[in-house]
């Protein structure tokens, strides 16, 4: 909810939500490592027009050097940037703030979100998390940053700062930002690192229940979508023991390509990059292969038809579960190994 607790998640949505109004102005990104990155790589997709130029930086120990990367990034790209960041990186590289007075009045406008979740929010995902005091988890895993004071931190390097803890008070005050046109920093007061870890949880789960619903909707939805799996496989031209190249979806763009790719392949003796003993085997999911997915799997059918045709002994087989499509391709890798049984 906008006016409940601010979480790491929200704090990406609103930078995507603000890169797509209409009549924003274009602005670079720059992501730390740690959670931001992460986060970013889950829930920073625009909707409209064409997504900001992004950059992101791995420092020696992960974290350190971020600010004076990120400045050093917006006077590059030449235009207004956004450094979204945790308090525990931004502490690693605090005087990274004063590069920003030697750019210069004409130098794009500069705003860091400072994600201030007191201290290494990533470390709660681990393990060792569980073992709370016994292994000093906060003092040499979480580093708290509380001491800190990021308002006075601002007021240090004369860049103006706001902060806020709910979703409504960070998309006011990161808009204000924005608009202010000058170097300012927005402070992120988020959800404590337990609560961080059951919101990711939660967002997971509902996503795995969401695709989950379409490829096993109950039984009084009627008829299950088809989703057909094509799995194909080249014969193996040469007497003896065959391997097996397991090629992913999207490889080869078409099924009109599968020919001549799969003849060059696995030609005779020295004239391919595999040879005769090496069968191919490609699994299309929906939607790729250059065609349509067909309802009623017409499209598939014929394409089946016709590489059969093609390939002489070779399989094409139709699958139309994510268990059927693995279970083909692991029949042929067993064959390599000498595998039997389940």
């Amino acid at each position: 909810a906008g006016g409940g607790v601010l979480t790491e998640p929200q704090v990406v949505l609103a930078v995507a939500e603000a890169s797509e109004r209409a009549g924003a102005a274009p602005r670079s990104l720059f992501l730390s490592s740690s959670m931001p990155v992460r986060d970013a790589e889950a829930f920073l997709y625009p909707g409209g027009g064409a997504a900001p130029p992004v950059a992101c930086n791995r420092g020696a120990s992960g974290i350190d050097g971020v600010v004076s990367t990120a400045a050093g990034y917006a006077d590059g790209s030449g235009l207004p940037t956004t450094l979204l960041i945790g308090d525990l990186a931004s502490l690693h590289d605090l005087n990274g703030f004063h590069t920003l007075h030697g750019r210069g009045t004409e130098a794009p406008p500069f705003t860091a979100l400072v994600v201030n979740n007191n201290g290494g929010g990533i470390f709660s995902f681990l393990p060792v998390a569980k073992h709370g005091d016994e292994v000093g988890f906060d003092e040499f895993f979480g580093t708290p940053t509380e001491a800190f004071d990021f308002e006075a931190g601002a007021a240090a390097f004369g860049i103006g700062h706001r902060a806020a803890s709910t979703y409504d008070g960070f998309v006011e005050a990161y808009g204000a930002a924005v608009a202010g046109g000058a170097d300012s920093m927005v402070e992120a007061v988020v959800t404590d690192h337990g609560t961080n870890v059951a919101v990711h949880a939660e967002i997971s789960r509902c996503a795995v229940g969401v695709v989950e619903g379409l490829l096993r909707p109950p039984a009084s939805a009627g008829r299950a979508p088809s989703l057909s799996f094509e799995v194909r496989c080249t014969p193996v031209t040469r007497p003896g023991p065959a391997r097996t190249l397991l090629l992913l979806h999207g490889w080869m763009g078409d099924a009109r390509e599968w020919e001549g790719v799969v003849a060059a392949m696995t030609a005779g003796e020295g004239g391919g990059a595999l040879g005769p003993n090496w069968r191919v085997v490609a699994v299309t999911l929906p939607g790729h292969g250059g065609r349509e997915n067909d309802g009623d799997g017409e499209a598939l059918a014929a394409d089946a038809r016709g590489l059969r045709h093609m390939l002489g002994d070779g399989v094409v087989e139709q699958k139309h579960s994510v268990d059927g499509m693995a279970g083909a391709v692991l029949e042929f890798l067993a064959g390599d190994l000498g595998l039997t049984g389940e």
